[in-house]
């Protein structure tokens, strides 16, 4: 008999507590903010600011270490710094991207940091005309690195804060992003 009500216990206390981890449903990452785009060619100045929108899925749980996919655009315009006479002077990014990146989290309860490490192609059209002797332009599949650094925030760390950056060796170009984000369950 105290066998019996021992084991109703535990089953009742398993089903207060909810479904184990493995049978909650992955989340959808909504992130948008102030975006920016920057030259790496060497002698080249100037920025083209504007937009950056990505969406993410994310493990069901916040885990220390997880792999995400995304994908997501980046629209930025000239917002010159070229130099006084420089003329044409654009730094401008028009991209879809898309990859693969791992999360490292620190598992702290409702303030998470983490950094993220992935590797993906963008779709579209990167270019640096800093002056007639400094170009680069890069059109169609490009591929780029993704790194970025936040903080998850709550008590199932739904709200993100971070900058996001895309490293795009082809075409000599940075995209980045100061973006905050929502985590929906699906």
């Amino acid at each position: 008999m105290l066998q019996r009500s021992a084991l109703a216990v535990l089953l009742g206390a398993a089903a207060l507590h909810g479904p184990p981890a493995l049978a909650q449903a992955p989340k959808l990452l909504v992130a948008a903010g102030f975006g920016e785009s920057m030259t790496l060619v060497g002698g080249a100045n100037g920025t083209g600011s504007g937009g950056y929108m990505a969406v993410e899925a994310l493990s069901p749980e916040p885990l220390w270490l997880a792999g995400d996919l995304y994908a997501g655009l980046v629209l930025t315009w000239p917002a010159g710094g070229c130099g006084a006479g420089v003329v044409p002077c654009e730094v401008s990014a028009r991209i879809f991207f898309l990859g693969i990146k791992v999360r490292v989290m620190a598992p702290v309860p409702w303030v998470g940091p983490f950094v993220e490490l992935g590797a993906g192609l963008s779709f579209g059209t990167l270019t640096t005309l800093n002056g007639a002797m400094v170009q680069a332009e890069a059109k169609g599949v490009i591929p780029h690195w993704q790194w970025a650094v936040g903080l998850a925030v709550g008590p199932h760390h739904e709200f993100s804060l971070s900058l996001q950056y895309l490293e795009h060796n082809r075409g000599k170009h940075t995209c980045g992003g100061i973006v905050a984000g929502y985590a929906f369950p699906l």
